[in-house]
């Protein structure tokens, strides 16, 4: 187990290029492929113009800035649209008419 990290430990990290330099990566990488350290979720969010740098493929000839990054996010992006349509706020509120939490925060009680 990582030093420091329990099990069943969620890390949400808000604006994930603050955070993640290449020892972070690193560690987060080791972290989530560490077996024994079982189950860590580690969600991030990242507006696209800084996830496109972090996991961008070096320059030929050039230095490879973030390696550690790249390989931590590769294949782990979840788009999110900018705006949602008539549809989806539907959906959204016909499932979350069912979540008293959300009755709670919206004014809904």
């Amino acid at each position: 187990m990582q030093e420091g990290i329990a099990p069943r430990t969620a890390i949400w990290l808000n604006e994930l290029q603050r955070y993640v330099g290449e020892q972070a990566a690193a560690g987060l990488r080791n972290l989530l492929q560490d077996s024994t350290s079982g189950p860590v979720l580690v969600l991030a969010t990242v507006w696209p113009e800084f996830f496109s740098a972090l996991t961008a493929p070096p320059v030929p000839g050039g230095p490879d800035p973030y390696p550690q990054a790249r390989s931590l996010l590769e294949g782990t992006a979840l788009h999110v649209l900018d705006a949602f349509d008539t549809q989806a706020w539907q959906d959204a509120r016909t499932v979350g008419g069912h979540d008293p939490q959300r009755a709670v925060c919206c004014g809904r009680r």
